[in-house]
């Protein structure tokens, strides 16, 4: 019979498996570790993220298109969309700090609907918009006033938030399992009593939260040794060396952007 972890590789690999159903499988693990990083993580993307709690960058909505709604004279209005990472620092920063909060479930749903999602921005924002409309360095519709701004979000990213998740939680379970293949079990090994586990569990969770790329260090014979994420070409902080035998050499992994939107206009 297959243990916690076996099984939990299974649903998060296994089509068809509803994604919080598999994320409680890791979560059974994660307790019995003692992992109280993964854990927490894992709570979260399940019950949602509160406003007291820091979302992890692939759940930002500073890339996503925003739509604009104009009121002019004798009633007239009109729209316009506008990318949010080509936006100015005080706007981008705004939409940052509202990323999404929901729990899997949420937004599979919200993925799976046939409406248009999206999220009023605002009052202050809407404001700040309408002082870049008066140096003339923002796009805007002429002769009309900014009243509403909506950010919009694609079903695709909503998609890609989940296989995002997934992805990350399968990798961390098949990394748990390269330590040690009773990890989850009842009575079995925690982060206390296997260090390499805790370094396993903190390596990921510092890639969730990081906002910079990912790199992937392989040793000569192909196995992944290391992950961490890259701070720049000036950084001084190194990943932990290999194991004795086998040097590792640095390769960037293939990252997924959320889709973006070029300006547009609607008349």
């Amino acid at each position: 019979m297959s243990n916690y972890l076996a099984r939990a590789i299974e649903g998060l690999s296994t089509p068809g498996v509803e994604l919080p159903d598999a994320l409680r499988g890791l979560y059974v693990v994660s307790r019995r570790l003692r992992a109280d990083d993964l854990t927490a993580w894992l709570r979260a993307e399940l019950d949602g993220y509160p406003d007291d709690r820091p979302a992890p960058p692939y759940r930002t909505a500073e890339q996503l298109p925003i739509e604009l709604h104009f009121d002019g004279m004798m009633r007239t209005s009109d729209t316009m969309r506008v990318a949010g990472n080509d936006l100015p620092e005080g706007l981008g920063a705004a939409l940052r700090e509202r990323p999404m909060r929901q729990p899997v479930a949420e937004l599979a749903a919200l993925a799976a609907s046939d409406r248009e999602v999206g999220s009023d921005l605002p009052p202050t924002w809407v404001d700040l918009y309408r002082q870049h409309i008066e140096t003339g360095s923002i796009p805007h519709i002429q002769m009309m006033v900014l009243n509403r701004a909506r950010v919009l979000v694609p079903h695709t990213y909503l998609l890609g938030i989940l296989d995002r998740v997934k992805s990350n939680a399968l990798d961390l379970a098949l990394d748990l399992e390269q330590v040690a293949v009773d990890a989850g079990d009842a009575g079995g090994p925690t982060i206390n009593d296997e260090p390499t586990l805790a370094e396993v569990v903190t390596q990921h969770m510092t890639t969730l939260f990081a906002p910079s790329a990912t790199i992937v260090l392989r040793g000569k014979c192909g196995h992944r040794i290391w992950r961490r994420r890259c701070r720049g070409p000036d950084s001084r902080r190194r990943p932990r060396g290999p194991a004795e035998g086998c040097r590792g050499t640095a390769r960037p992994a293939r990252t997924q952007r959320p889709p973006g939107c070029a300006a547009e206009r609607r008349r």
